[in-house]
């Protein structure tokens, strides 16, 4: 789409106020809904040593969404442009209908990274959330979220301090719980005791035992790893961890109990200051519907509301297959925001 050219201070100049169009043909038949932009770099300037952003994970794309989605067919030519000024790089759709042409001046382009866009992949519970906070009390919010989009509303108000209330989230856009949130409160907790509130003030991790002969028979970690450690004792074993499981496309998946509540959070600054959360161990009685178990899969229920479609599930699995009993527990072990979950008596 546009090159610079670092090898004079005039050549740069020119390159980083400039505009062009450019043609791109959609490889299938579908609905675009932006543009993906990445960087290469030619760091010897002879072709021998180029790095490309759009083949290492450690590097985000740019996301320019469109202001519409739009029909596109495949192999058909279709011209976008794109104006880069004061070290912004802005790219526009020119195949919209005439309609839309014709607002064009009125609408603004964004762009973001995956990181931005990934903290409004779940909104589900936002309006419940932001209902917590009255709005006299937004000027002393901090959103110190990685998935919740408060930060937009934040922005309407100028912000004043002292930060007397913390938006945050709990569960991570993967299904597991988020460890990182434990230390961005305590950031503040520990150390100003002005901080007031937590929002969400409530959350529950639920559980269900669960058994899938595609667990079984695939994603079984070696109880003999690590040196023979007992599984059960190790906290924070994340090959026993599955993660990102959408229950709507996983038919293998079969519930083997009935719904319990692995733990509720009462969130307050209080008891985070009395560190109530460092280190959580409790039992939790199980009533199995069927004969057999591979491990326990858990939910979020946060301000009373789920979202399965969007939000997945997590899951910890067993050493190995359980024959069930009428009377199991299960243990929820916690400690600095690593969370486990385990038989109390493993076979």
């Amino acid at each position: 789409m546009h090159s610079v050219d670092f090898s004079s201070i005039a050549n740069l100049k020119d390159s980083l106020a400039n505009s062009n169009s450019f043609k791109i043909r959609p490889a299938k038949d579908g609905v675009a809904h932006g543009f993906s932009v990445h960087f290469t770099s030619d760091l010897t300037g002879h072709g021998d040593n180029i790095i490309d952003s759009s083949k290492s994970r450690a590097w985000d794309l740019g996301i320019i969404p469109f202001k519409e989605p739009c029909l596109v067919k495949c192999d058909k030519e279709y011209e976008g442009s794109w104006k880069l000024l004061n070290n912004r790089l802005d790219v526009y759709n020119d195949f919209y209908d005439e309609n839309l042409q014709k607002h064009e001046d009125s609408l603004r382009y964004e762009t973001a990274s995956l990181d931005q866009l990934q903290k409004i992949r779940d909104d589900s519970y936002f309006k419940a959330m932001m209902g917590e906070i009255d709005p006299i009390e937004l000027p002393f919010t901090r959103d110190i979220s990685s998935s919740i989009p408060a930060q937009c509303v934040l922005n309407t108000v100028e912000s004043q301090t002292p930060i007397r209330h913390l938006i945050t989230n709990f569960c991570r856009y993967d299904g597991t719980l988020d460890q990182e949130t434990f230390f961005r409160i305590e950031e503040f907790v520990g150390f100003r005791d002005h901080v007031q509130k937590i929002v969400p003030t409530k959350f529950r991790i639920l559980g269900h035992l669960f058994y899938s002969d595609r667990v079984h028979f695939d994603a079984r970690p070696d109880p003999s790893a690590h040196c023979q450690v007992d599984l059960s004792t190790v906290r924070s074993f994340n090959l026993r961890e599955m993660r990102d499981i959408r229950l709507t496309q996983r038919e293998d998946i079969v519930m083997a109990s009935k719904e319990f509540v692995l733990y509720d959070f009462n969130i307050s600054a209080e008891k985070f200051r009395q560190d109530t959360y460092i280190t959580v161990t409790q039992d939790v009685t199980v009533q199995p519907t069927r004969p057999i178990a591979d491990g326990v899969i858990y939910e979020f229920e946060i301000l009373g509301i789920r979202n399965t479609k969007l939000r997945p599930v997590a899951a910890f699995l067993f050493p190995e297959r359980v024959n069930t009993n009428p009377d199991m527990t299960v243990v929820f072990d916690l400690h600095l925001g690593e969370m486990l979950i385990s038989l109390k008596d493993l076979p």
